[in-house]
């Protein structure tokens, strides 16, 4: 008799875990909708605490900790979530996105390649897997995602800029200098909103052009 009441306050128990782990997400959700992301974060990990198989609630707080800029805690609630999800070719693309931002481009190639695979028309992911093999030093590969990019319509000046930089790496002047003032030429529209979201990228290129005069 004594085991079966004790299986039964278990059951209950645990129902008071879910349903606490339901409201904090719920408060979570609506702290990260308003941008409040340090509370979002701790509403995500009350929810975790109650309930550590609620895969959404690691993705929120991936979420919350990716508009927080801490990408490298991000990335371990990414990690948890593919544990549920293991093929979601758009998880793997923002982990390999961030692999990436955190210098890691040999996470970052194996994540995007799994996710370009599953999704071949995302094309964006051609230039995340240009930025990885550049940080690799191949850039020859590089160059061959910067230009699978470009040709279905890819942001010209930033690309045409990282090209020219893998030129620069490869020691090749000539091209170096030719998508550097492509680039430059390519800022046509947004010019302020690119110097200012832009600003070391901007710098280093215009350091680039004038060095080839």
């Amino acid at each position: 008799m004594k085991q079966i009441i004790i299986s039964i306050l278990v059951v209950l128990n645990m129902s008071v875990f879910a349903q606490n782990a339901d409201i904090c997400f719920e408060k979570a959700c609506d702290f990260l909708i308003e941008g409040n992301y340090n509370k979002a974060i701790r509403y995500f990990s009350k929810t975790i605490e109650a309930k550590p198989d609620f895969d959404w609630a690691y993705l929120n707080r991936a979420s919350a900790y990716t508009l927080q800029g801490n990408y490298k805690k991000a990335i371990i609630d990414l990690t948890k979530y593919l544990q549920f999800d293991p093929d979601n070719p758009g998880i793997l693309e923002s982990r390999g996105i961030l692999y990436e931002e955190t210098n890691q481009p040999e996470l970052a190639i194996s994540d995007l390649n799994k996710a370009l695979d599953a999704a071949p028309e995302s094309v964006y992911l051609n230039f995340y897997l240009g930025l990885s093999y550049y940080k690799k030093n191949d850039y020859k590969s590089a160059i061959d995602y910067f230009n699978i990019y470009l040709d279905n319509n890819g942001l010209e000046w930033e690309t045409y800029y990282y090209i020219s930089l893998c030129y620069h790496g490869l020691d090749n002047n000539i091209e170096t200098c030719k998508y550097a003032n492509m680039a430059m030429q390519s800022i046509t529209t947004d010019y302020d909103s690119i110097i200012k979201d832009h600003k070391e990228e901007y710098k280093n290129l215009k350091k680039l052009v004038s060095e080839c005069k």
